[in-house]
């Protein structure tokens, strides 16, 4: 039985747990929401802020992972 490296294996974990974070950030504003505005529906735009920031990070890991912050050096360095 052949092991995986564990490089791999962590880099599979945070590629996949990008897709959660949208939904791991609603549920907490769901929670959060009605304690925060503290009027009925409080716990909807909770969990629309909730998406809104999830999408944010989201995108945020996904720039971070693909390497796009620090182009501009790498680039000043090659020139």
């Amino acid at each position: 039985m052949s092991r995986v490296p564990s490089d791999s294996c962590a880099r599979t974990f945070r590629y996949s747990s990008v897709a959660c974070e949208i939904f791991v950030f609603a549920l907490a504003g769901w929670f959060v929401g009605p304690y925060v505005f503290g009027m009925p529906g409080g716990d909807v735009i909770g969990m629309f802020i909730g998406a809104i920031f999830g999408t944010f990070f989201m995108f945020l890991t996904l720039f971070y992972m693909a390497g796009v912050f620090g182009q501009k050096g790498k680039q000043e360095k090659a020139s």
